[in-house]
């Protein structure tokens, strides 16, 4: 999964997490196999763990600086994702590695950007950068 100029938000700090992840997605991709091998399903659970910490906290400040009318609308997005982070999370913890989980891991991380990225996190960076103009 490429990071695509659709997916550009205008807002600088977005559009950088946002490459980081698709650059990360991409390199789990690039390994060609179906389903993720198990050492990179591990450094992607990781990996997604501390990304959603970071990339949540910072768009939700700019969200309030911003007075986005949609925040509250878009923070619960980022709840119920940090929710399915957890049962996916709790899902390796409980029963490892397997082509299932792979497979939930790999549709959970192409739904969740996909849609919100090209929806949520656009229309965000349109309000954003229509405030500072």
């Amino acid at each position: 999964m490429k990071f695509l100029s659709t997916m550009v938000t205008n807002v600088e700090l977005i559009d950088e997490q946002h490459r980081t992840l698709f650059n990360h997605i991409d390199m789990v991709e690039s390994l060609g196999t179906m389903p993720i091998p198990k050492d990179k399903a591990v450094e992607t659970i990781k990996f997604l763990g501390d990304y959603i910490i970071k990339h949540f906290r910072d768009e939700e400040e700019l969200q309030r600086n911003a007075k986005y009318p949609r925040m509250r609308e878009h923070q619960k997005l980022h709840k119920w994702y940090i929710r399915e982070y957890h049962k996916l999370k709790d899902e390796y913890d409980k029963h490892g590695y397997s082509e299932h989980f792979a497979h939930i891991l790999n549709e959970s991380i192409i739904d969740w950007y996909s849609n919100h990225v090209l929806v949520e996190d656009i229309a965000l960076g349109k309000y954003i950068g229509a405030q500072i103009i």
